[in-house]
């Protein structure tokens, strides 16, 4: 027998296997056959709860971009915002700055006024008691 292989080496359902090795019988298949419907059942399972979590996350990405999305508009909103008030207090402490200036001249020529009121009545008052 030169050209036999060894039993171990001999694939199970051969017919050089022998007898102990024979094809399994209809019920044994049977019964793979329903452990391996099972098993594909059980795997379209999880493909399947595996679709819904992609779904389900697909869809909180789309919410939170369009959240991102609004958000940053605000923000621009914001920041627009913030430049307009930085020109109008700009433009309201330039503003106070001229009432300042102005306030500072009225009080001075109103010293003045009363200095030169003060010297008329000093002027008055002497001729006053010289005429006299």
């Amino acid at each position: 027998d030169s050209g036999r292989l060894p039993d171990c080496l001999v694939p199970p359902y051969s017919p050089a296997f022998g007898r102990a090795m024979a094809a399994p019988e209809p019920k044994d298949t049977r019964r793979q056959l329903q452990e391996l419907n099972e098993q594909l059942v059980e795997g379209d399972k999880h493909i399947v709860a595996a679709t819904q979590v992609a779904i389900r996350t697909e869809e909180q990405q789309i919410q939170t971009l369009g959240e991102l999305h609004r958000q940053r508009e605000v923000l621009a909103g914001i920041t627009a915002n913030r430049q307009q008030v930085d020109g109008d207090l700009r433009g309201a402490n330039a503003l106070v700055n001229v009432i300042g200036r102005r306030a500072w001249i009225k009080r001075q020529a109103t010293r003045i006024m009363a200095v030169l009121l003060f010297v008329a009545l000093a002027v008055a008052i002497y001729f006053a008691i010289i005429k006299q």
